[in-house]
């Protein structure tokens, strides 16, 4: 029993048990830290991936957009069924007469295939999306379509791959209404800085020369910040220019980037044919200009390239021309504003001063004044608007100048300040300006201060003659015009004019099938709602 006692009380080997002990617990603590830090890791990594799922979706169904407002046929495009590539004819064609069509996936007869665009940033891949496209109405009525986009993050087989799903609905508006930021028939200059949000068109070439930038438009704003012309664009060295939506040029490209560091050479149409488009050609680069957008082209592509990004040039084949589209006219009718109240028509320039001082607290309705050829200097400083407002200069120089305090309180925002100078020379429709001798065309003169205010008070500037912003501008709104001469910085952020203030403006547009796509709905939904991926797609 002694012996037992002692045994019991013997304590000898315990430091070795309390070590065993210690270095268990340090052990599954240790064990316990590398799970964890595991585990946010991976948290983080899906948390990433499932941000580059969303975008590469959206990115998707923004392709989407575009494709369905010019027809091109885009690379990729395939009916769903697989039998009939879209060798000729555009997303739009495809899918009013299949119903839908698919971006990503072909189901040909040989082997259904799933082939998802990527989207990358230099060796990094950012993600892969697949679209389907299907016209929701009926044949013969409504331009109404349903996008479906699946996006994968960073792409379909990589460790934690995340899908997920967004849904548009678009309708596609006629361009038989204000849908550009700046739209000028003829001529547009682009010197001492340009910043337009929205899309733009030249009849005309165009030539820039100094920090010129076109974006796609805020806040959700229709315009992709495309840039269409119907001549050459050409790009002076050192222009420092940015355009981050689609070039479409008619004409040629030409980077004049001579002496550069980018060591001259130029992306040009070879020979440079109007008429349609034709051979793009260069010996080094168009760096120059900062394309963050989609240069289309329908011919092919010679000499040594370093175009930055290369994925910017699309082949495009059946690529639609850019059309020559004339400036709207405008015809005062009294008939075509029955929500604008007040109407003066005919007032001479000393008629118009008078009502104008008068009433510059609470400014609305529609102003004819008949200039005889003169010249009328409006200051619109300190005026506050009631509603709408139309001031409509016919036949001679306009001159506008000063800002706003805003609305008053009775007035809906935002309210549409409709500038119009209005020749009467112009014979019709179809005839333009262009006919009437330089020396003899108006100007639209835009001075210090005549700026918009946003979502309070935008602008409608139209000129048939020439529009010129002297001193630096800021306009929520449109400017369209004949020629455009600004010498000042001009900045514009396209928002759509109140229908009151449009029903004496004329379109034609030459090609009916050019529209604008706007979105009606947009949401992200569960990857098992609506149309299911098909099985390549899936597995």
């Amino acid at each position: 029993m002694k012996r037992i006692r002692n045994l019991l009380s013997d304590d000898s080997g315990i430091g070795l048990v309390l070590a065993l002990t210690a270095s268990l617990i340090v052990f599954s603590l240790g064990a316990v830290w590398v799970a964890t830090s595991s585990h946010e890791l991976d948290q983080v990594t899906y948390n990433r991936h499932r941000t580059e799922a969303f975008n590469a979706a959206e990115a998707g169904a923004r392709r989407a957009m575009a494709e369905l407002q010019v027809d091109n046929d885009a690379d990729g495009w395939s009916a769903p069924d697989g039998t009939a590539l879209l060798a000729t004819e555009g997303v739009r064609t495809q899918a009013k007469g299949r119903g839908s069509i698919w971006l990503g996936y072909d189901a040909s007869a040989a082997a259904e295939a799933c082939l998802p665009p990527v989207l990358t940033s230099g060796a990094d891949e950012l993600g892969e999306y697949v679209v389907r496209v299907e016209r929701m109405d009926g044949p013969t009525e409504g331009l109404e379509y349903r996008i479906e986009s699946w996006g994968w993050g960073p792409d379909r087989f990589s460790r934690q791959s995340v899908l997920r799903k967004v849904e548009i609905h678009v309708i596609l508006k006629p361009l038989d209404t204000f849908g550009s930021a700046l739209f000028a028939a003829k001529t547009m200059v682009g010197t001492n800085r340009k910043e337009i949000y929205g899309d733009v068109y030249a009849g005309e070439s165009v030539t820039i020369s100094n920090f010129t930038r076109i974006y796609p438009n805020d806040q959700g704003e229709i315009g992709i910040g495309r840039l269409e012309v119907f001549g050459d664009l050409l790009i002076e060295s050192g222009s420092n220019v940015e355009f981050q939506g689609p070039l479409h040029i008619q004409g040629a490209i030409d980077d004049r980037a001579v002496g550069t560091n980018y060591s001259g050479g130029d992306l040009v149409n070879s020979p440079p044919v109007i008429a349609s488009p034709g051979t793009f050609s260069t010996e080094n680069d168009f760096r120059r200009a900062d394309t963050t957008g989609t240069i289309r082209y329908g011919g092919t592509l010679a000499g040594g390239w370093d175009l930055d990004p290369v994925a910017a040039m699309v082949n495009a084949t059946g690529l639609l021309d850019v059309p020559k589209m004339p400036l709207p006219t405008y015809t005062y009718a009294s008939a075509d504003y029955p929500t604008m109240g007040t109407t003066d028509w005919g007032i001479d320039v000393a008629g118009f001063e008078t009502w104008f001082d008068a009433n510059s607290s609470m400014l609305k309705g529609v102003h004819v004044i008949d200039v005889a050829t003169g010249a009328l200097s409006v200051d619109f400083k300190n005026t506050l608007f009631d509603d709408n407002f139309m001031l409509v200069v016919q036949d001679g120089d306009l001159t506008v100048k000063g800002f706003t305090k805003g609305i008053t309180a009775s007035a809906d925002a935002p309210v549409t300040v409709a500038i119009v100078l209005d020749d009467t020379r112009v014979p019709g429709i179809v005839a333009s300006v262009n006919d009437i001798a330089p020396a003899l065309r108006y100007t639209l003169t835009m001075e210090t201060g005549i700026d918009s205010i946003p979502d309070i008070v935008h602008h409608l500037v139209f000129a048939e003659g020439y529009f010129n912003v002297r001193n630096q501008a800021t306009f929520y709104g449109t400017i369209y015009g004949n020629d455009d001469v600004s010498s000042n910085r001009l900045e514009v952020h396209f928002r759509p004019p109140d229908l009151a203030v449009t029903g004496g403006f004329n379109f034609v547009v030459p090609d009916s099938t050019r529209f604008i796509a706007q979105p009606i709905l947009w949401r992200e939904l569960d990857i098992n709602e609506g149309t299911s991926l098909p099985t390549a797609c899936s597995a």
